[in-house]
Order: structure tokens, then C-alpha cells, then sequence
């Protein structure tokens, strides 16, 4: 399944602009391509964490400086272990990374022709990325831009669970296991009492504004209220939200409401 990230990167222009003027429309990702991959069948008891090490990960980019190179092979290392044990997955399917010297390079051998024009994306254990040296975005920084590699390291991982998860539980998650602190700042500051319905989230996620940032705070408040073990039982029975968290809807609502407006305190303190 191909996950990418917008034309600002990680959508971290739609949390700063988000935070800064308010409510605006910002564009979210359109569902993902369908893929060949098997899709596992979903159980309600999320399986024994296995023992994870290093994934088998390859960084390549002609005419990309060594240093950026070794920057982004050095945080999917760095990251990939805690990733794969949250998610209670092996770390071991290999992936390859292919970074590009500017954004023309990458809209050249973009894996989908309808992502030209995004920052970076990923599927069949493959990340590309603009790097992010180069990637003409004032708002996006260099470390910024690194992080959005581990942001796609999750993805591939959640493909090791399921490669057709809905939208809010895929991004959600991708972003709660990778780099979130602009979403955290974005809670604390402005987002008590805007947010969608749960049923408008899950349903209409295209369609929202900053879905990726409600999508992350809902994602944060069930980890908050049920644990890594909670999320995991979710990410592998996704249809099943009322009985695999044992709460009513509107209960699990109510509880996403809460937390933002405390100021999503518990996710924002490892931030």
C-alpha cells in the first residue's frame, strides 16, 4: 500500500499553518493505492512482542550529499527497533530507500505518477524521498525532513500488520510511533473544541481539514486510555473499535475530547 506525505512534508505545514491561523482547509492525502499484498487476517489479541533488531535498510540517492545519506540511514536505525516493537512486529523485512537530489528527480521516478509534487512516500518496503537538503520548502527543516523517513518506516511496518488499514488508524498510528512534535505544540495551542466527529473521522477523512493531526491526538488518546496493547489490538481487528476497546462509541469520543482538551499532556511528554 503507498502512504505519502503532501506536497509540505509530513504534514507539518498543515499543523503549523493549522496552529498559526486557525481551521483551514488543508489538503490530505487521497486513500491509498491497492496493492497485491496479502491481507492477514485481523485478530482481536495482539501477539507476543518478538524480538526485534536492526530491519535490513539500504539508503541510496545519486548526486544526494553522503552526509544527508548517512543522516537518514542513521534515524531509520536508530528508530526502527522501538517502531517494530511497539507494533509488535519482526524487523526484519528488508528496506531499500531511494532519496533525490530535488524535487524534479523525485517527480521523475515517483512510484505513482499521481504523486508528483509530494515531499516522499512508500510501499512495497520502499521509501523515496526528497532530500531534505534540497527540498525547496522554507517550512520544512533539515531535521524535519529526515524525520519524515522514520515516518514512512512505520508505514512499511504497519504493512507487516495489515496493508489496508483505514485512513485515521494508519496515519494516526504513523504519526504517534514517528517524529510529533509540531502535532503535540498544534494540541496544546489550538485545537481544544474543533475537533470532527468520530464517525466524520473515520468516514470522511479525505475530506477534513489537518486529518492527519485529529487522526494522531484519537490515536494518542487510546494508547493513553488502553495502552500500546490497546492500539495493537485495534491495528489488527480496525473494524472492530467498539468491541476491541470494549467502550461505545461515544464513550471513545468523549474520551478523545477530554484528552485534547487537557492538551493531549500524556503523548506531548515524550515529545
Amino acid at each position: 500500500m503507498l502512504q505519502r506525505i503532501p506536497l509540505f512534508g509530513l504534514a507539518l505545514l498543515a499543523v503549523v499553518a493549522w496552529a498559526i491561523i486557525g481551521c483551514a482547509p488543508v489538503q490530505s492525502p487521497t486513500p491509498p493505492l491497492p496493492t497485491a499484498t496479502t491481507r492477514p487476517v485481523p485478530t482481536a489479541t495482539p501477539p507476543p512482542s518478538p524480538t526485534t533488531t536492526a530491519a535490513p535498510i539500504s539508503v541510496a540517492g545519486p548526486d544526494v550529499p553522503a552526509r544527508v545519506l548517512d543522516d537518514i540511514a542513521t534515524a531509520l536505525r536508530a528508530g526502527a527497533p522501538a517502531v517494530c516493537a511497539a507494533l509488535r512486529v519482526a524487523c526484519d523485512f528488508p528496506v531499500s530507500v531511494a532519496v533525490y537530489a530535488d524535487q524534479a528527480a523525485f517527480d521523475r521516478q515517483v512510484m505513482s505518477p499521481t504523486m508528483r509534487g509530494y515531499f516522499a512516500l512508500s510501499g512495497n518496503g520502499r521509501i523515496q524521498i526528497v532530500s531534505p537538503a534540497n527540498s525547496g520548502r522554507d517550512e520544512l527543516s533539515y531535521e524535519d525532513g529526515v524525520g519524515v523517513a522514520v515516518h514512512e518506516f512505520v508505514h512499511l511496518a504497519l504493512d507487516q500488520i495489515d496493508p489496508e488499514l483505514p485512513d485515521w488508524l494508519e496515519e494516526g498510528t504513523a504519526v504517534y510511533l514517528g517524529p510529533h512534535a509540531p502535532y503535540d505544540r498544534a494540541c496544546r495551542e489550538r485545537l481544544s473544541g474543533v475537533l470532527p466527529t468520530l464517525d466524520d473521522l473515520r468516514r470522511r477523512y479525505s475530506e477534513l481539514p489537518a486529518a492527519d493531526l485529529f487522526a494522531y491526538t484519537l490515536v494518542a488518546s487510546i494508547v493513553d486510555a488502553h495502552g500500546l496493547e490497546g492500539l495493537n489490538a485495534l491495528l489488527r481487528a480496525p473494524e472492530a473499535l467498539e468491541m476491541t476497546l470494549a467502550r461505545p462509541a461515544a464513550e471513545i469520543e468523549a474520551a478523545w475530547g477530554a484528552f485534547v482538551d487537557c492538551g493531549c499532556v500524556a503523548a506531548a511528554s515524550g515529545s
